[in-house]
């Protein structure tokens, strides 16, 4: 499975729990809720889907594997098409 890597020339700025990415080229900015900021985090060109899920499971033991799942999907799919990240062999 390939691996995900976010987008190094996006701004990242953590506040607590929660951050800002800002998009250079389109002045875009996104809030990070304290899963998108881990899974964020997660991005870093090591890991697969599966790894990710494994490590949120573990960040977050009281939420259910199959809601985290959906988030997950969801915010790849969402950090894909808005080139946040990338998938790399």
């Amino acid at each position: 499975m390939k691996k995900i890597l976010a987008n190094k020339d996006f701004v990242y700025r953590e506040e607590e729990d929660e951050a800002l990415i800002f998009n250079p080229d389109n002045g875009g900015i996104k809030i990070l809720n304290a899963t998108g900021n881990l899974i964020w985090k997660l991005c870093d060109g090591t890991r697969d889907k599966e790894q990710i899920i494994r490590e949120l499971m573990q960040a977050f033991p009281d939420v259910n594997k199959k809601v985290l799942k959906q988030d997950l999907d969801e915010f790849l799919a969402k950090a894909k098409k808005t080139a946040v990240i990338s998938y790399v062999s």
